[in-house]
């Protein structure tokens, strides 16, 4: 779904856009039924728009690795848009979730054009969506702690890090690279910092293991019965139409984004991280070996 971050000063175009988009639901057609109920007066229009035009239904509270994608693909299917750490790359929002880390955050802002969320950085911040959006349901992924530890060390885990030395590359200034550098600063603000969501455990298996199940009990105690899903992807549409009192469809439920498919989407990524490593590093070597020679001639 595009995301039309200009409806709000133009409420016919953002009727508009509701009318096309997809699910054409009941409650998009109140909306835009009410919006047109405002037509003669802009500004009570807009103040409607800032406090009604974005609402979550659905808040993922599991981990990255426990079937968010093949969840977020499933909820699309049922007429939840959703947002996913994907979204934070293709909507440029990795410093609206720097921002929201420390204090600031615009939910309306993110949400925009979506009404469901899951995987990382939405899921660090669940407890203060429920605020927002109280009347979300939240879905809590679950995996064995072994069989996600196994799936993270071989995915999130494993892809590098830009150095600190990155940005001295002309290159790192052009758009897309930019947007990498930005959102891997959003990763280690968000998720990998030592006072972020995986308490800066990712390297020790054991450490992490019980940060990844810490978080699931902290969740159950947290969320009243009535509004959680403990739900595993392996369960498929039954439980998951059931809890958002949906029809069940006749497809398949979604399986996507394994070990495989995860490494084929960031093999650019890894490769340019390594490349710059291995210029930067032969280029050291080179400097070193040059100024070596040069005081070797001068005092020989």
């Amino acid at each position: 779904m595009t995301r039309q971050r200009s409806h709000a000063a133009s409420p016919g175009g953002f009727m508009a856009a509701l009318w096309a988009s997809e699910p054409s639901s009941a409650s998009a057609r109140l909306l835009a039924a009410k919006l047109a109920g405002f037509r003669g007066n802009r500004r009570q229009s807009r103040t409607w728009l800032a406090t009604n035009s974005v609402y979550l239904k659905v808040i993922g509270a599991g981990f990255g690795r426990t079937g968010t994608t093949s969840l977020k693909t499933a909820l699309g299917i049922l007429g939840f848009p959703c947002y996913h750490m994907r979204e934070v790359i293709k909507n440029q929002d990795s410093q609206n979730w720097i921002d929201a880390k420390l204090g600031k955050p615009d939910w309306d802002r993110i949400f925009d054009g979506y009404t469901a969320t899951v995987d990382h950085p939405s899921t660090d911040f669940y407890k203060d969506l429920m605020v927002r959006y109280p009347d979300a349901k939240i879905i809590l992924t679950v995996r064995d702690p072994e069989k996600w530890y196994k799936s993270a060390s071989d995915t999130i885990f494993a892809i590098p890090t830009p150095p600190f030395y990155f940005h001295l590359f002309p290159f790192c200034y052009l758009p897309g690279i930019s947007t990498m550098i930005k959102f891997d600063r959003m990763l280690n603000v968000v998720i990998y910092a030592p006072n972020a969501t995986f308490k800066g455990a990712h390297k020790d298996k054991e450490a992490i293991k019980r940060v990844f199940s810490e978080h699931i009990e902290s969740v159950k105690q947290h969320v009243p019965p009535s509004k959680l899903l403990v739900f595993s992807v392996s369960e498929g549409w039954e439980p998951l139409c059931k809890f958002l009192e949906v029809p069940v469809p006749n497809v398949p439920f979604p399986r996507v984004n394994d070990t495989a498919e995860f490494n084929h989407h960031v093999q650019f990524r890894v490769r340019l991280i390594r490349n710059v490593n291995f210029v930067m590093g032969s280029t050291t070597i080179a400097l070193l070996a040059y100024a070596g020679y040069y005081v070797w001639k001068q005092y020989a």
